[in-house]
């Protein structure tokens, strides 16, 4: 009755069965490696208690939400709004995504806030540097880098601890009676969750710094970040920095939107950033490489983190351990799917209730070598 729709029902279709296809190989790829983090960050906040951790009295607890809040991406075109923040400081907030840390520390800007999501080693390199970090707030998800938090912890820096889509993290945020913040990532882009961070703190202005979701100038991350770094350290007259962007930007199909060399990839980062700015009620306005976003209403249904960061967090991980012992693999189901499809594809295992045992216990076991 209805032929010329069979087609958008079959795109529709097939782009479920991609997103889908897609997200099951995201956790199979890091279902171990998240989880590891997750229980290592746990046992480390549950030493923040043994020594009575709590936020550095330089930390801004509560931001100034008439300042403008900047989130700083580490795009290329980051190299040249450098001067905009140093020439207005005092009136902006920043908010630095962990790639930018360290481009922001090379030219001497202490930001506000530090928020990382990335929970694979290389990730450590964006903290390891001497400058004072003593006034920043760092804000890791359960699943970041469990190095790059130690090595935070061990310098006495101010950490808080959020949660993300990640099904484990809902397992811990119930059990405790400490508070974890939720920021949204979208498929993992930790500029979306810097973003988050200022619409739950209230401001009414926000402007995003770097965020390209395009190569410019064929580079893909601005001067002083991790990337930038090592090409430039090990470069030579036959293999220098710049063949070695040219090969990660050719690692994907290229193609050419608004003058800009982009992937499928970024360019649905750019949407899903878009889409989430525009769902939390502000406007978009897109000028010379900078993100310009007002709030149009107040959002009554976002919670204000700034007044729980007041509150050490606490945890206790002997009683989390004893809970998934005691626990069957049937009750932890959905929290260890991402862990269940790293073991499916790694053991090349397809009965589910063996995948969840072998999930089960390899928390169990871990715990025992931490």
């Amino acid at each position: 009755e209805n032929k010329e729709i069979i087609p958008k029902i079959y795109e529709k279709i097939q782009n479920a069965v991609n997103q889908i296809t897609n997200d099951f190989s995201t956790q199979a790829h890091f279902g171990k490696l998240w989880m590891n983090n997750i229980l290592n960050n746990l046992k480390l906040l549950s030493t923040q208690n043994n020594r009575n951790f709590s936020l550095h009295s330089n930390v801004n607890l509560f931001p100034d939400i008439k300042k403008t809040a900047v989130v700083i991406a580490a795009g290329a075109t980051l190299d040249d709004k450098i001067h905009i923040l140093k020439e207005n400081r005092n009136s902006f907030y920043i908010i630095s995504t962990d790639t930018a840390y360290s481009a922001l520390i090379k030219h001497k800007i202490i930001p506000d806030a530090v928020i990382s999501i990335d929970g694979q080693n290389i990730s450590y390199n964006h903290f390891i540097h001497n400058a004072d970090a003593s006034s920043i707030l760092f804000l890791f998800d359960l699943t970041s880098n469990y190095k790059a938090c130690k090595y935070l912890y061990e310098k006495n820096n101010s950490i808080y601890f959020f949660i993300g889509g990640h099904p484990f993290s809902a397992l811990v945020q119930n059990f405790s009676d400490s508070f974890f913040p939720n920021l949204f990532s979208g498929a993992g882009t930790v500029t979306i969750a810097a973003t988050d961070f200022a619409f739950h703190c209230g401001f009414e202005n926000i402007q995003v710094f770097g965020a390209d979701f395009s190569y410019q100038n064929g580079k893909s991350y601005a001067k002083g970040t991790y990337l930038d770094v090592l090409y430039h350290k090990d470069e030579n007259k036959i293999l220098n920095a710049e063949i070695l962007y040219n090969k990660l930007m050719f690692r994907s199909r290229l193609t050419l939107q608004n003058g800009k060399l982009t992937t499928n990839l970024l360019q649905s980062y750019k949407n899903s950033f878009e889409t989430f700015v525009l769902q939390n009620n502000y406007s978009i306005k897109y000028e010379n490489s900078i993100y310009y976003l007002k709030r149009k209403i107040e959002n009554i249904n976002k919670t204000n983190f700034s007044s729980n960061f007041l509150k050490t967090q606490t945890f206790n991980y002997n009683k989390f351990i004893d809970y998934l012992q005691k626990s069957t693999p049937k009750d932890l189901k959905t929290s260890l799917l991402p862990l269940a499809a790293y073991f499916k594809v790694k053991m090349k295992k397809n009965d589910f209730s063996e995948i969840l045992n072998l999930a089960h216990s390899y928390i169990v076991e871990y715990n025992n070598k931490i």
